[in-house]
């Protein structure tokens, strides 16, 4: 049997009436960065170091590194994938010339720059981001989250912080499967509706947090609230303050005083490394609309601007939030007290928002890991659906008949709730507060640093190689007949300045690195990020999971192709049909899974993009003019 086993798809991409707008974007960055963990985060960096000094220091200089990752993330998104398009002439016929390089953004994030840099083949970079993200990428945590404030505000706390009822670990773990549930049933129901709720949390989100300082600034400001001195309000709370703040003795001013701010600071390695961890996860929102970026309209010219615009507002509100924390660290036990009712219907939003973004846009790199077919069923969760929402226009007759319909990845959906529901059982062991931080934990380890870092070190890669040091290192002989382009054919639509983005990815390389490794340092005695579970299970886990990854890959490609396919090997082709509308836009994508004879893919007229699968070689873009005859359509 010589022939090829093979299954192309087509998708079309969404009509641009769908796409989100710059707000959108906005508010997809604030309601994914804007959540509890700004009300909780700064207690526990500030017990870690303290000190004031250090803990301010650390949220004024981290979100840096978030705003570099940001400049990478757009170079790098706005940049891959690439399509070659043949050069044509008026009326429509191929003519000789140079071979024109176009990028058209396409979901999935941090997989296709991964893919783009690490070619080892790309299958095993597909397999080992897929495992983790499949895993990982999603907000168990938040969900637990949720369940602890929905029952905080229905039942209220003792003076130990357990809520007053039966089995909440139960109801908790209950509810925070109602809660992805709820996510996930909104997008696969209404796509627009999902994106209506993202746009009106963000703004309730953002509202909130201005209120949240202005309170603060109000308090230093002489504004009293309600006191009661005959009960112990500070039971459970006082450590949070380091030991270098009484919230009797001290005037607010105090914190800010230069002589005494850094008096107490910690000494441990590890206590800094997991605050800058856990400030840098609270600013990782940062990444959400790159999952969508083939659903934005004209990325090109505006996904920079709406990007920075909503990292500024963050960076700016966060920072003041803080300022006015410690204006308010002289009432403020008493002051979560006595509002602790205002406190917790509030919590449950913002913990629910953070989920309905996360299930919006995780679900999109997962169909596209689905589309590379490198997970079981893959042409079932690479597929999307008309919603149900979208035949009502059609039962009530107001429905144009060459409209398109809104459509949702439901088996993506359908992949995304069941593994948030394995974390947050494989988790159900241990208690509540270290199955949160387990699960924070494991995201932060393994989606913000690990990916952070060999995302950033991929475009430095791109960046160095061609250059002299390159040649001087790996011989000029590499060039001829290469395949890798030289640093100076690398091209981006990123409107940040090129040296401004290679000093972002060296610094981001370099932060990251050095947590990756600080990591490994156990947590000093009385660390508030010491918990039930060793402080090794989070790395190990990561890594393990990356690693299953690759025994995957080497199952799927080796294993499987032996016994399952007579032999043959994976490949996978990816080809874009483009079109210009003030930028250049995919109308559709056609994806090739094949498994081959080992003697190659034969040579047809198949549009091959620089994207091909490497198991069977990289193309490039001279060899595919030359003797494949590629044709894409006109730009």
């Amino acid at each position: 049997m010589n022939r090829a086993l093979k299954n192309e798809r087509v998708y079309r991409a969404i009509p641009e009436v769908q796409k989100l707008g710059e707000f959108s974007v906005i508010c997809t960055i604030l309601i994914r960065t804007i959540r509890t963990g700004i009300f909780v985060v700064p207690a526990i960096v500030l017990k870690a170091t303290g000190s004031v000094g250090a803990s301010l220091l650390l949220w004024f200089l981290t979100p840096i590194l978030a705003i570099c990752a940001l400049f990478v993330w757009l170079e790098m998104g706005l940049g891959v994938p690439k399509f070659p398009v043949l050069p044509k002439d008026r009326s429509g016929n191929v003519r000789p010339g140079p071979v024109k390089e176009v990028c058209t953004p396409r979901n999935g994030g941090e997989k296709n720059y991964l893919e783009h840099v690490y070619d080892i083949p790309r299958t095993a970079t597909s397999c080992m981001y897929g495992m983790l993200f499949i895993i990982l990428g999603n907000l168990s945590g938040n969900a637990i989250e949720f369940g602890v404030y929905v029952l905080q505000a229905s039942y209220g706390t003792d003076t130990e912080g357990n809520i007053r009822t039966e089995n909440s670990v139960g109801k908790v773990r209950g509810l925070a499967i109602a809660c992805i549930s709820s996510a996930c049933l909104l997008h696969f129901t209404w796509r627009k509706g999902g994106i209506y709720m993202i746009d009106i949390l963000a703004i309730l989100k953002t509202i909130l947090l201005i209120a949240t300082m202005c309170i603060g600034f109000a308090a230093s400001a002489g504004a009293k609230f309600t006191l009661d001195s005959s009960s112990p309000p500070y039971h459970g709370y006082r450590p949070v303050h380091g030991g270098t703040i009484d919230p009797i003795t001290q005037q607010w001013s105090s914190n800010f005083d230069p002589s005494t701010s850094f008096k107490h600071a910690s000494h441990s390695l590890s206590n800094y490394a997991s605050s800058i961890l856990y400030i840098l996860h609270t600013f990782s929102g940062y990444v959400q609309p790159f999952y969508v970026l083939s659903e934005v309209k004209r990325p090109k010219a505006t996904f920079t601007r709406s990007t920075t615009i909503a990292m500024s507002i963050v960076y700016v509100l966060f920072t003041l939030v803080n300022v006015a924390y410690l204006c308010a660290v002289t009432f403020n036990n008493r002051f979560r007290s006595s509002c602790n009712s205002g406190q917790y219907p509030c919590a449950p939003d913002m913990a629910t928002g953070n989920n309905i973004v996360m299930t919006f846009t995780a679900a999109r790199v997962k169909q596209e890991l689905a589309k590379e077919g490198v997970i079981p069923f893959y042409q079932f969760f690479a597929a999307s659906h008309r919603t149900p929402w979208s035949y009502l226009p059609a039962w009530i007759g107001g429905c144009k008949k060459d409209e398109q319909p809104e459509e949702s990845p439901g088996p993506a959906l359908l992949l995304h709730f069941a593994f948030v529901g394995i974390l947050i059982g494989a988790t159900s062991g241990t208690s509540i507060p270290t199955n949160y931080k387990l699960l924070v934990a494991l995201y932060s380890y393994g989606i913000v640093l690990g990916v952070g870092f060999f995302v950033s070190l991929g475009l430095l890669w791109l960046r160095f190689r061609g250059t002299k040091f390159y040649f001087k290192i790996f011989g000029h002989h590499l060039r001829e007949g290469n395949p890798l382009r030289d640093s100076r054919e690398w091209t981006s639509d990123s409107k940040i300045n090129s040296w401004v983005t290679l000093a972002a990815a060296i610094l981001y390389v370099a932060a990251t690195g050095f947590l990756i490794g600080a990591l490994w340092i156990p947590p000093a005695t009385g660390s508030p990020f010491k918990y039930d579970v060793e402080w090794y299970v989070t790395p190990v886990t990561c890594i393990g999971i990356v690693l299953l990854g690759l025994v995957y890959y080497f199952a799927l490609t080796k294993l499987y192709a032996k016994y399952f396919k007579g032999g043959r090997k994976f490949h996978v082709s990816r080809s874009a049909t483009l079109k210009h509308d003030q930028e250049d836009i995919q109308e559709k994508e056609e994806v090739l899974v094949e498994w081959l004879h080992k003697t190659g893919p034969k040579k047809k007229n198949f549009p091959i993009n620089e994207d091909s699968e490497g198991d069977v070689g990289r193309e490039s873009i001279e060899h595919i003019h030359n003797e494949n005859g590629v044709e894409l359509d006109e730009i």
